[in-house]
């Protein structure tokens, strides 16, 4: 019997589920990954790989375009600016339908979602396959869905929806312009893709130069089925920007779902591969002195080379930084070498933040960074750039685990010039990041997301399709 994972391929929305898909392959059963090219060096072995996605560019250019504000509601009024001036940084040949899906694949996937050996579907609450889930509680198939983000449960809280769309409707016509000249894919159907959270159906993203492929009547194989949902995330962190969580870690979301809060998805059985750290002697330069950890996630390292403005911030950090070992997951940057700075590229995140010379961890904050830093019990410097880092940053700030470090010369947190000072606030805030270690392993995210895949597989077995 086999069980489907639905995840679109940004290294955030899929990292933390692969520990899941391992311990099922484990177990003995069939794992299919439905999703892009870019998951298969990240796959566990075992587990089956179908592309879904099929685009090469990704969302990376369009996130950083939020990055050029230090608040969440400055970030989406500078993008809407932006949009409306022409002026957000695309790289050529930048392909804009990364947001579609091919209509014959994406009903053949439906097909494939019914078959009668799928016991249970896992997908994302947001992103482009945001529609699997309703899709299989709608005809029968038991689904556990994950967020592995607060963006749109917080904007909403926030009233800032009306604002992201005005800045969605703003992009779609700076789309207009460039795909008039580049054959892009049509902009009003880009921006529905993605805005519209819990979509049914990805029909909206089609392109109307795509052949008009007609979707079959589906039938539901049962008349209902469970799902549920979880976030993965600390209480705490969630608990800061105003959302009631009762005794048992469930809260209503946005759209009035009730949902579970989880905490970080680690294995407790998979150690720290040291194998990893070894290569190109990073473990012995850690070893050597205590250390800062520089990591700003994976579309900061995509848009580095292009991003002028980027590039600018980066260099005044690590200039603030010159007397301070610094490693960086950044390389190449265009910056001088010297010999205190390890531009090291890819590095095992948890092997270094485990490691006993890190002093501190300075993150775009990221959901997943986040959930590692605060596992490991390091403080964090937060460094964030868009979406739910701007959030979760606040959310370190107001709970202690850390401290803010401003991007630009106003807004939230300590100057960039004074990085030593935050350094220093962040390395005495270690008890505080102590505590919510403690408090994110007594969590078993783990172990409560595996024992409910088993218990929805269980149940797609008691209760046959129709």
């Amino acid at each position: 019997m086999t069980v489907i994972f639905a995840i679109f391929p940004d290294m955030g929305h899929v990292a933390y589920l692969l520990p899941l898909a391992r311990k099922l392959v484990q177990d003995g059963n069939k794992v299919e990954f439905w999703s892009g090219k870019q998951v298969v060096k990240w796959l566990p072995e075992g587990v089956e790989f179908h592309e879904i996605c099929k685009k090469d560019s990704g969302a990376a250019v369009f996130c950083m375009g939020f990055a050029h504000a230090p608040t969440t509601k400055e970030s989406l009024e500078v993008f809407k600016s932006k949009a409306l001036e022409r002026s957000i940084e695309i790289p050529k040949g930048y392909d804009f339908s990364w947001m579609t899906l091919d209509k014959e694949d994406e009903i053949a996937f439906k097909r494939r979602l019914l078959e009668p050996d799928v016991n249970l579907v896992v997908d994302d609450i947001v992103h482009l396959l945001s529609w699997v889930g309703p899709f299989c509680n709608k005809h029968g198939v038991p689904n556990v869905r994950f967020a592995p983000s607060i963006f749109y449960a917080v904007m909403v809280k926030q009233s800032l929806l009306p604002l992201w769309g005005e800045g969605l409707a703003a992009f779609a016509e700076a789309v207009t312009d460039s795909s008039s000249n580049a054959a892009a894919e049509s902009p009003s159907k880009i921006v529905a893709a993605e805005a519209v959270e819990d979509s049914t159906s990805s029909a909206a993203a089609e392109s109307p130069e795509e052949p008009n492929v007609e979707e079959p009547a589906w039938v539901p194989v049962r008349d209902s089925c469970p799902q549920h949902r979880f976030y993965t995330i600390m209480p705490q962190l969630l608990g800061s920007h105003g959302f009631t969580i009762n005794e048992d870690l469930m809260f209503e979301n946005h759209e009035g779902d009730q949902c579970q809060i989880l905490g970080p998805v680690y294995d407790p059985e998979a150690d720290i591969k040291s194998e990893a750290l070894k290569k190109g002697g990073l473990e012995a330069w850690c070893n050597e002195a205590p250390f800062v950890f520089i990591s700003f996630g994976s579309h900061v390292s995509q848009c580095v080379q292009t991003h002028t403005s980027l590039q600018a911030d980066l260099k005044k950090l690590l200039d603030a930084l010159a007397n301070r070992r610094v490693l960086i997951n950044v390389s190449p940057l265009c910056y001088p070498e010297r010999d205190n700075l390890n531009m090291a590229g890819w590095v095992p995140q948890k092997e270094i933040l485990s490691h006993m010379n890190l002093q501190c961890f300075i993150s775009h904050c990221g959901q997943g960074g986040v959930s590692e830093a605060l596992y490991s019990e390091v403080p964090l410097v937060a460094y964030p750039f868009f979406h739910d880092q701007l959030m979760l940053a606040e959310s370190i700030q107001k709970l202690g685990c850390g401290v803010w470090l401003q991007r630009f010369d106003h807004g939230p947190g300590i100057p960039v010039a004074d990085v030593e000072s935050a350094i220093e606030l962040a390395v005495a805030a270690k008890s505080k990041a102590q505590e919510f270690g403690r408090k994110a392993r007594e969590l078993n995210g783990f172990d409560t997301a595996y024992a409910k895949l088993l218990d929805f597989i269980k149940w797609s077995q008691e209760n046959p399709r129709k």
